[in-house]
């Protein structure tokens, strides 16, 4: 069982430099959890929805205490996670599970030649234990 065999490879992405109501947006429309961070067609880091909600809680509690909106100039860049593990779509589903468990991270972008070609979630990985426990 190799990653490239269950990855999502419809990905959603998003750029640095957009604001985090843009991320937001995004992975409420679509359902998602995580957001690939993308420069140039590279990946530069990932953003999960906890890492926006907890931004823009933040951001809410400031506005209420000082009057103060820190939230509108607010870029991805600010808050995504640029130390981030990716894994290449030929190795085994059991390696990114383990990874995934080890690191207690929700995802693992899928990188071929420094180029995006999908997302392995948690949920992939539920799905394919859900199909051959059966």
């Amino acid at each position: 069982m190799r990653v490239k065999d269950y990855m999502t490879n419809n990905i959603v992405v998003i750029e640095r430099d957009k604001p985090v109501s843009e991320a937001k947006r995004l992975l409420d429309e679509n359902h998602f959890r995580h957001l690939p961070v993308v420069d140039d067609g590279k990946v530069v880091g990932i953003v999960s929805d906890r890492d926006i909600n907890r931004t823009l809680a933040i951001a809410e509690s400031v506005r209420t205490v000082c009057g103060v909106e820190t939230d509108k100039d607010m870029k991805i860049e600010d808050i995504m996670t640029g130390d981030f593990l990716s894994i290449g779509g030929d190795e085994s589903l059991r390696n990114a599970a383990k990874i995934m468990a080890e690191r207690k991270i929700g995802c693992l972008p899928v990188v071929e030649d420094d180029r995006l070609v999908g997302i392995i979630t948690e949920t992939d990985i539920m799905r394919v234990f859900a199909e051959v426990a059966d």
